[in-house]
């Protein structure tokens, strides 16, 4: 059970508390949870979806930061990435995109559905976004597209947010809003991964950001957040994955990430790698990689008795540590 291995630490909301860069990882060591004050975090806003789609996006117009290709041959899809994919004419190998830019869709947003509750971005994210060019039922609709790239610089990073209008049938795109969203580290935790917030007008944004598993790259299995509301959201073959909570007075809110952390990344042993290590031609390497699921649980509330929100960040184990054998190639 979560609770069984969960280090909590509550946040007063007097003194700021950042989190130490994490030691290096063992098996038995404890994710760190640090305190986390709300005046403490930089401001910002991230936008709202766009309304009144247009009918049609021309071919021949482009978006910073979305690049609409055609999907895979025999598919009905369209992808959108952060730049075209090495080698996607030939066998469309997916691993061979871009990752360093991240997308969602607005017809998964938070009130998409429920006319009380403002149209706001999913959190869910993708890389590449694939959407539908299927003409059955009528031609495809523009879709508005949200895209994140998460740049850190030391304790700080900048949420860059571009939102654009693309037609998957013309593969054309149209930029309508950029932002910055500043952020600061709030927790640094084993294995490389790190959370960083930002403070709003009655909210708070967390972003909790995994380095690549290993040599091998990619990031596993992916983010995946449960919400204290009964939402979810998953970031796939994504760095980061950014969980927005009420801030509000009178108001508490929660949401738990689950990830999969490499805690040690080496060659190999088994007969199978030695015997690729053994062909010096071969431009394939496996790797044994130790790895053990992470949960790190993220709150926050404002009761009667606090003079400002209180947040908390509480990270733990969720598994036990097992081994994966992984490939590379150079």
């Amino acid at each position: 059970m979560i609770r069984r291995s969960l280090l909590v630490v509550t946040a007063l909301g007097a003194a700021a508390a950042v989190a130490s860069p994490a030691p290096e990882a063992h098996a038995d060591s404890k994710p760190e949870s640090p305190r986390v004050v709300f005046s403490s975090l930089p401001t910002g806003t991230l936008s709202s979806p766009p309304q009144n789609a247009p009918a049609r996006i021309g071919a021949q117009e482009h978006a910073d930061g979305f690049v609409v290709m055609p999907g895979p041959p025999t598919s009905q899809m369209a992808v959108v990435a952060g730049g075209k994919a090495k080698g996607a004419a030939s066998g469309f190998d997916f691993s061979k995109f871009p990752r360093d830019a991240c997308y969602s869709n607005v017809s998964r947003g938070r009130g998409m559905f429920d006319e009380n509750t403002p149209l706001q971005w999913p959190e869910d994210l993708e890389a590449p976004a694939m959407l539908q060019t299927s003409t059955v039922g009528g031609a495809p609709k523009v879709q508005a597209m949200h895209a994140e790239r998460l740049v850190i610089n030391g304790d700080r990073a900048v949420l860059e947010t571009r939102d654009a209008w693309v037609d998957p049938l013309t593969r054309g795109a149209r930029l309508v809003k950029k932002t910055d969203l500043p952020m600061v580290r709030v927790a640094s935790l084993v294995g490389g991964v790190s959370v960083f917030a930002s403070r709003g007008e009655g909210h708070v944004q967390f972003v909790v950001h995994a380095p690549k598993r290993g040599q091998s790259g990619g990031w596993g299995a992916g983010l995946l957040a449960e919400r204290s509301d009964g939402e979810s959201a998953n970031s796939q073959q994504c760095n980061h994955l950014r969980v927005g909570l009420s801030a509000a007075k009178g108001e508490a809110d929660s949401a738990t990430v689950q990830l999969q952390v490499v805690l040690a990344d080496e060659p190999s042993q088994t007969p199978q790698a030695l015997q690729l290590q053994a062909m010096s031609q071969s431009p394939v390497q496996m790797r044994e990689l130790r790895v053990r699921e992470m949960a790190v649980h993220l709150s926050s509330s404002w009761l009667s008795k606090d003079e400002a929100p209180v947040l908390s960040v509480v990270a733990g184990w969720r598994s036990r540590e097992r081994k994966e054998q992984s490939f590379t190639q150079d």
